[in-house]
């Protein structure tokens, strides 16, 4: 039979190692489950995650909407370093501010639909990146320059391969052996 003094320390110990899990879990930087963010108040509560966004495991949509501040926006995507599904990101309107994704490291599809260009200049790896051209009037840049592997690479509904942005005054694939 344990003596009182034996459980006294024993139950100190319990506590102590759970303070240490409740203060792991608060800093770790996985979210469990998707991202989505489609209003303002869906902006606010994400953002306040902060760095908890840093390996997300799920999916990651983004629609922008006229009411969402840009600045806000970007600082959650800057927070996304690995999706380990699909990240969408939608803007309203290809006149709201280009978000850039030069912080995504690692994503299984990225699918990206905005005014302005598009930058995932730290994009590592994905097995699909689908750039929409729906605004490729206003697209003056596609800047993919750390992608090292990619599996399919091309505009929304067209064939693999097929890349087109006539208005763009730089394309870097700079990392890329071959596709």
């Amino acid at each position: 039979v344990a003596s009182s003094e034996e459980v006294s320390d024993l139950s100190d110990a319990v506590a102590a190692s759970q303070e240490d899990l409740d203060e792991l879990l608060a800093n770790s930087s996985v979210f469990s489950g998707d991202v989505n963010i489609n209003s303002t108040a869906t902006l606010a509560a994400f953002k306040s995650i902060g760095s908890g966004l840093a390996i997300v495991n799920g999916n990651v949509i983004i629609t922008t909407n006229a009411d969402m501040v840009h600045a806000d926006v970007q600082a959650v995507v800057d927070q996304i370093l690995t999706v380990t599904k699909d990240f969408t990101y939608t803007s309203h309107a290809s006149t709201y501010a280009e978000t850039t994704f030069n912080n995504l490291s690692g994503v299984q599809t990225l699918t990206l639909k905005q005014g302005g260009g598009y930058k995932a200049q730290g994009l590592v790896s994905a097995t699909n990146i689908v750039l929409n051209d729906t605004w490729e009037s206003n697209v003056t840049i596609v800047d993919l320059r750390g992608l090292t592997t990619v599996t399919n690479l091309s505009n929304e509904g067209v064939a693999n391969g097929v890349l087109k942005f006539n208005k763009a005054t730089e394309m870097h694939l700079t990392s890329l052996a071959k596709f």
